[in-house]
Order: structure tokens, then C-alpha cells, then sequence
């Protein structure tokens, strides 16, 4: 479990129509390419090297080579909770992106950041429940078991189980940029979701954790 710095998501860089289907893009472009500049422009006047940006899918849109060059002009450590438009897991590792997933989870104390240091950890992998050793470069503390609130992170809010549900304190998703929660998703889910779209998030860039739990 890595607690990440940062969080965004649905950055749907170069995707052609997004500006149509999201009129509120038209200010950082007015086409994909000026949209993606801005927005590539933004993360790294925000991301550090060694920080971890929480992706919840979405990435880009293009070829595998675009996208590996994409990711590669974004500093810091990226998690990707894989969407729907984003290539397989195989595929989006491929492109230099640290963990890829279906599903992540991580704790928080009080609303803030765990205690990080220098020291080794090892990741646990939500999709299966195996540990390994941190390949990726990111050095953080270990989390012990149940410390602090459980948050659980998927890309379409439609995808958290009940097990999630009954288990998480708080629920990140992206995937309804500006829209709202569909009627068939439940109370239960709707009372812990926090949609992290740029368009929700009202954003260019990743926000802070804090921020985005405040």
C-alpha cells in the first residue's frame, strides 16, 4: 500500500473531442494539443521527482509511443488505476508507468500523509494480495494494518464492490468528469465517493491529498 502526494484523474491528454464533451477545458486549450501542453505544463510546475501522483485512469489517448512520451515528460512516481480507454496493464507498464492496477488502497491518519522516510518497503499488489519488494523507487514507510481510514480507489465508481464499500472510509474514483453519480449507484458508495476528474477537481493538475480529502 503507497499513499500517494498527489491525485487526478480522466487527464485525457490528446483526446480530440474532450474539449466538446467537457466545454470547461476550452480555458487551458482549445484543441488537444493546447489542452495537453497546458496540462503536461501544470504537473511539472507541481510534481517533485520523488513525489507519487495517483492516476485513476485515463491517461491518454495515441499510439503506445505517444503515450510512453507522454508519461516520460511527467515527473514524480506514478500509481494508474487503469480506465476505461487505457491500454492493458502489460501495455501501460510498458510505457513507464510504476504500478498499474485495477484497484488501490492506502491509509490515512487523520486526514494526513503517513509517515515516510528513506528506509525499504515492500508494495502489496490489490489485485492479487502479494508482496514485493519496491521496484519503482519510491522509498516509504511500510503501513501497519489498519492505520488510520482505509482509502480504496477504483476508476468507475460502479466498480466498487460491496466488500470495498463496507471496508473503506473514503472511496476515490474518477471517470464522470463533470457529471454526477448515476442513479443505479448506491447510497452506501455515494456517501464515501470523491470524484477526482480534472473537471470535478476543477483542475489542470494533481491536488494534494489533503486537499482532496479536505
Amino acid at each position: 500500500m503507497v499513499t500517494p502526494d498527489f491525485v487526478i484523474s480522466d487527464t485525457h491528454y490528446m483526446h480530440k473531442r474532450i474539449v466538446e464533451y467537457e466545454p470547461m477545458r476550452a480555458k487551458w486549450g482549445a484543441d488537444a494539443v493546447a489542452m495537453t501542453e497546458h496540462m503536461i505544463a501544470a504537473w511539472q510546475a507541481t510534481v517533485q521527482p520523488h513525489q507519487v501522483v495517483l492516476h485513476l485512469g485515463d491517461f491518454a489517448f495515441g499510439n503506445l509511443a505517444q503515450i510512453t512520451e507522454m508519461r516520460a515528460r511527467l515527473p514524480g512516481r506514478i500509481i494508474l488505476v487503469l480506465g476505461n480507454h487505457d491500454r492493458s496493464a502489460k501495455a501501460m507498464k510498458s510505457c513507464g508507468f510504476d504500478i498499474v492496477t485495477t484497484m488501490h488502497e492506502f491509509y490515512v491518519d487523520d486526514g494526513s500523509l503517513l509517515h515516510r522516510d528513506g528506509c525499504g518497503v515492500w508494495m502489496c499488489d490489490s489485485r492479487t494480495g502479494d508482496s514485493y519488494p519496491c521496484t519503482c523507487g519510491v522509498s516509504l514507510n511500510p503501513q501497519p494494518a489498519h492505520a488510520g481510514r482505509l482509502v480504496t480507489c477504483r476508476h468507475d465508481p460502479a466498480d466498487f464492490t460491496d466488500v470495498d464499500t463496507a471496508n473503506a472510509d473514503i472511496l476515490l474514483h474518477g471517470h464522470l468528469h463533470s457529471g454526477n453519480h448515476r442513479e443505479s449507484t448506491s447510497k452506501a458508495i455515494r456517501s464515501k465517493a470523491v470524484c477526482c476528474s480534472v473537471e470535478a477537481l476543477n483542475s489542470p493538475r494533481p491536488v494534494s491529498l489533503s486537499e482532496v480529502l479536505r
